[in-house]
């Protein structure tokens, strides 16, 4: 299995090495190794442990969150029609 390394630290495997050693790549996987897989020289997917797309998912909820917030406080109308201005407590009132 060739591997090359990327700069972000993920390691560049063609489809068809990864699909000839499979197994030993899901064992680097388990490792904490992270690939991406190329085709015709383009990358078309990555393979990480889990615990990194969990991370990856947990700081997209949080930017989303905060986008959300930001909104919320600037008082913006929606497409809708509604306007909220306050804190994301109150919309929901989470002590009912």
């Amino acid at each position: 299995m060739r591997v090359r390394r990327q700069k972000d630290g993920y390691r560049q495997i063609s489809v068809r090495e990864a699909n000839q050693g499979f197994s030993k790549l899901i064992s680097r996987v388990e490792q904490g190794a992270r690939f991406v897989v190329t085709k015709n020289s383009k990358a078309v997917a990555r393979i990480t442990p889990i615990e990194d797309a969990e991370a990856v998912k947990a700081a997209r909820r949080k930017a989303a969150r905060g986008r959300l917030e930001a909104l919320m406080a600037s008082g913006r109308k929606s497409d809708d029609g509604w306007t909220f201005k306050g804190a994301r407590e109150t919309l929901h009132d989470r002590d009912r």
